[in-house]
Protein backbone atom coordinates (compact mmCIF):
# COMPACT_ATOMS: atom_id res chain seq x y z
CA UNK A 1 0.00 0.00 0.00
CA UNK A 2 2.59 2.29 0.73
CA UNK A 3 4.63 1.95 -2.60
CA UNK A 4 1.80 3.04 -5.11
CA UNK A 5 1.25 5.91 -2.89
CA UNK A 6 5.05 6.86 -2.87
CA UNK A 7 4.93 6.36 -6.74
CA UNK A 8 2.28 8.79 -7.36
CA UNK A 9 3.72 11.01 -5.18
CA UNK A 10 7.48 10.75 -6.89
CA UNK A 11 5.10 11.13 -9.94
CA UNK A 12 3.46 14.27 -8.93
CA UNK A 13 6.67 15.77 -7.95
CA UNK A 14 8.55 15.25 -11.42
CA UNK A 15 5.37 16.25 -12.98
CA UNK A 16 5.64 19.09 -10.92
CA UNK A 17 9.29 19.86 -11.76
CA UNK A 18 8.24 19.82 -15.67
CA UNK A 19 5.57 22.33 -15.76
CA UNK A 20 7.87 24.54 -13.72
CA UNK A 21 11.44 24.40 -16.06
CA UNK A 22 8.47 24.42 -19.12
CA UNK A 23 7.21 28.01 -17.78
CA UNK A 24 9.74 29.91 -16.43
CA UNK A 25 10.38 32.07 -19.53
CA UNK A 26 7.18 32.64 -19.90
CA UNK A 27 7.57 33.36 -15.60
CA UNK A 28 10.65 35.97 -16.18
CA UNK A 29 9.24 37.67 -18.95
CA UNK A 30 5.86 38.09 -17.26
CA UNK A 31 8.29 38.97 -13.91
CA UNK A 32 9.94 41.61 -16.22
CA UNK A 33 6.77 43.27 -17.82
CA UNK A 34 5.55 43.59 -14.81
CA UNK A 35 8.29 45.20 -13.33
CA UNK A 36 9.03 47.95 -16.17
CA UNK A 37 4.83 48.96 -16.05
CA UNK A 38 5.38 49.26 -12.23
CA UNK A 39 8.74 51.50 -12.83
CA UNK A 40 6.61 54.29 -14.83
CA UNK A 41 3.31 53.26 -12.65
CA UNK A 42 1.54 52.01 -15.99
CA UNK A 43 -1.14 49.07 -16.17
CA UNK A 44 -0.52 48.02 -19.96
CA UNK A 45 1.36 48.59 -22.35
CA UNK A 46 -0.27 47.35 -26.17
CA UNK A 47 1.00 46.81 -29.69
CA UNK A 48 -1.46 47.45 -32.81
CA UNK A 49 -0.99 46.74 -37.15
CA UNK A 50 -0.98 50.18 -38.56
CA UNK A 51 -3.00 49.26 -41.74
CA UNK A 52 -2.86 52.08 -44.33
CA UNK A 53 -5.43 52.61 -47.41
CA UNK A 54 -6.26 49.27 -49.23
CA UNK A 55 -5.68 47.62 -45.78
CA UNK A 56 -2.08 47.28 -46.20
CA UNK A 57 0.16 46.82 -43.38
CA UNK A 58 1.98 50.22 -43.15
CA UNK A 59 3.74 49.91 -39.61
CA UNK A 60 2.85 49.58 -35.96
CA UNK A 61 1.05 52.15 -33.38
CA UNK A 62 2.43 51.14 -29.54
CA UNK A 63 0.63 52.30 -26.59
CA UNK A 64 1.33 52.81 -22.91
CA UNK A 65 -1.49 53.27 -20.22
CA UNK A 66 -0.16 55.28 -17.18
CA UNK A 67 0.29 58.34 -16.00
CA UNK A 68 0.27 59.79 -18.68
CA UNK A 69 -0.67 57.78 -21.53
CA UNK A 70 1.21 57.94 -24.60
CA UNK A 71 1.40 56.22 -27.86
CA UNK A 72 4.46 56.33 -30.38
CA UNK A 73 4.06 55.34 -34.26
CA UNK A 74 6.69 53.59 -36.34
CA UNK A 75 5.85 53.55 -40.16
CA UNK A 76 7.20 51.70 -42.88
CA UNK A 77 9.52 53.68 -45.42
CA UNK A 78 7.02 54.51 -47.99
CA UNK A 79 4.69 56.21 -45.49
CA UNK A 80 8.00 58.32 -43.67
CA UNK A 81 8.39 61.55 -45.41
CA UNK A 82 4.66 62.72 -44.91
CA UNK A 83 3.26 64.83 -42.23
CA UNK A 84 0.09 63.78 -40.44
CA UNK A 85 -2.92 65.09 -37.82
CA UNK A 86 -3.55 62.19 -35.35
CA UNK A 87 -6.90 61.29 -33.73
CA UNK A 88 -7.54 58.96 -31.42
CA UNK A 89 -11.21 57.30 -31.61
CA UNK A 90 -12.91 56.42 -27.91
CA UNK A 91 -14.56 53.14 -27.72
CA UNK A 92 -17.38 55.76 -28.02
CA UNK A 93 -17.19 56.68 -31.17
CA UNK A 94 -15.52 60.16 -30.44
CA UNK A 95 -12.98 61.19 -32.18
CA UNK A 96 -9.97 63.29 -30.15
CA UNK A 97 -8.04 65.61 -32.71
CA UNK A 98 -4.41 65.31 -31.56
CA UNK A 99 -1.31 67.84 -32.52
CA UNK A 100 0.23 67.12 -35.60
CA UNK A 101 2.48 64.58 -36.46
CA UNK A 102 5.52 64.78 -38.16
CA UNK A 103 7.21 61.70 -38.67
CA UNK A 104 11.44 61.42 -38.25
CA UNK A 105 12.15 61.02 -42.14
CA UNK A 106 15.13 58.52 -41.19
CA UNK A 107 13.25 56.09 -38.44
CA UNK A 108 9.51 57.07 -39.72
CA UNK A 109 8.59 57.23 -35.70
CA UNK A 110 7.56 59.54 -33.73
CA UNK A 111 5.93 59.64 -30.19
CA UNK A 112 3.75 61.96 -27.74
CA UNK A 113 1.48 62.24 -24.71
CA UNK A 114 -2.53 61.35 -25.08
CA UNK A 115 -4.35 63.92 -23.20
CA UNK A 116 -7.15 60.75 -22.38
CA UNK A 117 -6.44 56.92 -20.87
CA UNK A 118 -5.20 54.85 -23.24
CA UNK A 119 -8.30 52.37 -21.70
CA UNK A 120 -10.66 54.68 -23.42
CA UNK A 121 -8.58 54.42 -26.97
CA UNK A 122 -10.15 52.13 -29.81
CA UNK A 123 -8.66 53.38 -32.61
CA UNK A 124 -5.77 55.49 -33.58
CA UNK A 125 -5.67 57.12 -36.94
CA UNK A 126 -3.09 58.78 -38.55
CA UNK A 127 -4.41 61.19 -42.06
CA UNK A 128 -2.06 62.75 -44.46
CA UNK A 129 -1.93 66.45 -44.20
CA UNK A 130 -1.36 66.41 -48.26
CA UNK A 131 -3.53 63.87 -49.46
CA UNK A 132 -5.65 62.79 -46.89
CA UNK A 133 -4.58 58.96 -47.03
CA UNK A 134 -5.60 57.77 -43.46
CA UNK A 135 -3.63 54.83 -41.59
CA UNK A 136 -5.60 52.86 -38.60
CA UNK A 137 -4.50 50.92 -35.74
CA UNK A 138 -6.91 49.49 -33.85
CA UNK A 139 -5.96 49.40 -29.77
CA UNK A 140 -6.42 45.99 -28.28
CA UNK A 141 -7.92 46.03 -24.77
CA UNK A 142 -5.86 44.82 -22.24
CA UNK A 143 -7.49 42.37 -20.03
Amino acid sequence: MLAPAAAAAVAAAVAAGIVLDATSDDRRLAAHYRGTLAAAHGSSFEAARLLGPGRVHAGFVYGYRGTPSWIFVAVYRPYRSRSYTIELVTDQGDRVPLRSLRLDPRTGSAGLVIPIDLQRVSAVRLVGATRGDVMEAAIPRAQ
